[in-house]
């Protein structure tokens, strides 16, 4: 669990308090992730998969180290958004779509205060 605290961590510094990222892995994942996830009810997040190892990755019979997908509102879709064995084009692509989602979400959020007044 060490690799994915550390990917954590690394995902973290990255987004600068903006978003948070936490371990989502199991103990016994072959592939592990990390996740900020906006909302569980509402079933929106952004989770980067990573394998530790490249040798992990070949056995598990993967191409792509790492891999993010990024879930709004439940979608029934549950794609890749981005595959990758670049380690910090995989994280400053999951940290960007987080913020983008705080931000969709503070506007609304915004909005709604307004509305109210």
């Amino acid at each position: 669990m060490t690799y994915y605290n550390d990917l954590m961590n690394e995902a973290n510094t990255v987004a600068d308090g903006i978003v948070t990222f936490t371990n989502s892995s199991w103990h016994n994942d072959a592939c592990g992730s990390i996740m900020f996830e906006l909302s569980n009810d509402a079933e929106t997040y952004v989770q980067l998969f990573a394998f530790e190892t490249l040798e992990d990755m070949k056995a598990e019979g993967f191409t792509s180290q790492f891999a993010v997908v990024v879930k709004k509102h439940g979608n029934a879709e549950y794609e890749l958004d981005l595959t990758t064995n670049n380690k910090v084009e995989a994280i400053a692509y999951a940290v960007q779509q987080a913020k983008d989602m705080q931000d969709e979400q503070d506007e609304k959020d915004f909005l709604e205060m307004c509305n109210n007044d």
